[in-house]
């Protein structure tokens, strides 16, 4: 649903802000941590993920597109997409 899309999205922001060493490994770790916490599957994560960030279904792996991005525009693109889906 949008609401759940929605809330993956704040959610990624929310532990993509914390990232300190904006590092590959370290993006994937803390979308993990969402994932073991069973709020959300991979897949509930990563794909509106991957549409904020490229504006397409499929893409190159989505941590090695934030990562290109760096931290500031991969988040304003997460948050771009909140509000595109929230007007």
């Amino acid at each position: 649903s949008k609401d759940k899309v929605i809330s993956a999205l704040n959610e990624v922001i929310k532990v993509w802000s914390e990232v300190g060493e904006w590092e590959i490994e370290h993006l994937r770790a803390t979308v993990e941590t969402l994932v073991q916490g069973a709020k959300f599957t991979r897949g509930e994560l990563l794909w509106p993920v991957r549409v904020a960030l490229t504006g397409e279904r499929e893409s190159p792996d989505v941590y090695d597109v934030a990562w290109c991005l760096e931290k500031e525009e991969s988040i304003k693109r997460l948050k771009t997409a909140i509000k595109t889906l929230t007007a």
